[in-house]
């Protein structure tokens, strides 16, 4: 988009009075368009313009953000959001959360650091689960287990496969039944380190809603499988211990090894749709999973007992 349109948005903004920069931020794999916006060279907001038929969802987004943020919850702060028609885009404008990526920070700290964020994390997901209203009247394993469902049925469309895809699907079709009577509640959906910011060592802020849901939010955990565990075997043990505060359930490993199982098809058809140069990657994080994680017996990864890489895949 050309900055020249971003000016003319900003300026009916009237919070946006007093930016001088616009600079084009392009990490992550939203199709958002993200600015930082500075005033007296600080960066003071992120601007995201979505498509203009996001204009409903990106609204839900905005509340959640005004329900968390008075919680206490660290992340952005909510400002605006506004339909842009002549454009075809909706606005939103968050507060900038100063500090650096977690995926960034945690090659750099040692194992008892990362566990201490990871910790930080477990905390925070725990208080954002019960920080926002539940908008609707949802029967989780119906819902979850049409979704997986759906996805099996486009992998095998697309004759995309993966190892270990029998065993793995076999645990599903075994343990579905501990869906029934799940809890429903906020879900950020997206949550790893790529989706946290730290500062001075500290976890400040929680970022990207644009996949929030309702549902079990021990569902939360799923991407700690794909995204941290791999890497950050710590910090992944230290954000389950977080959440529970040091007393992990007996009912939580077997759930979540089943929601992890019900992610794979999902992964790889969502990279193959989106990012196809990824699919090897997304592959080869499924093998890592297949072979870290107990789709048996539900029993907890090898990496929580060893935390430390067990084998790292390549990003």
């Amino acid at each position: 988009m050309d900055i020249d349109v971003v000016q003319s948005v900003l300026d009916g903004i009237p919070l946006c009075k007093a930016v001088t920069g616009i600079r084009p931020l392009l990490a992550g794999f939203s199709t958002d368009l993200k600015f930082i916006l500075s005033a007296n060279d600080e960066p003071v907001y992120l601007l995201r313009l979505s498509d203009k038929s996001e204009t409903e969802r990106r609204g839900v987004e905005f509340q959640v953000l005004r329900q968390l943020h008075s919680a206490g919850i660290p992340c952005s702060e909510p400002c605006y959001h506004k339909s842009v028609p002549e454009y075809g885009v909706c606005a939103t404008l968050l507060r900038y959360i100063a500090g650096e990526c977690a995926e960034n920070v945690l090659p750099e700290i040692s194992e008892t650091a990362q566990c201490a964020v990871g910790t930080e994390a477990g905390e925070v997901l725990r208080r954002m689960h019960g920080a926002v209203d539940v908008p609707i009247s949802r029967k989780w394993r119906n819902y979850r287990e049409a979704k997986y469902r759906r996805m099996v049925t486009a992998a095998r469309k697309m004759k995309l496969r993966f190892g270990g895809q029998h065993v793995v699907e076999q645990y599903v079709e075994t343990n579905l039944h501990l869906l029934n009577g799940r809890p429903v509640a906020f879900q950020h959906d997206d949550y790893h380190p790529g989706n946290l910011i730290i500062n001075s060592g500290r976890l400040t802020g929680v970022i990207d809603f644009n996949r929030i849901d309702w549902g079990d939010p021990w569902h939360d955990f799923y991407k700690m499988a794909h995204f941290a565990a791999p890497l950050w075997p710590a910090f992944a043990c230290g954000q389950v211990d977080g959440y529970f505060g040091g007393t992990v359930p007996d009912d939580f490993w077997p759930l979540y090894t089943l929601y992890v199982a019900m992610s794979l098809h999902s992964d790889l058809v969502w990279t193959h749709k989106q990012w196809p140069n990824y699919v090897e990657a997304s592959i080869e994080r499924i093998a890592w999973i297949c072979r870290t994680h107990d789709f048996s017996g539900g029993a907890a990864p090898v990496w929580v007992a060893a935390k430390e890489p067990v084998h790292t895949p390549s990003a």
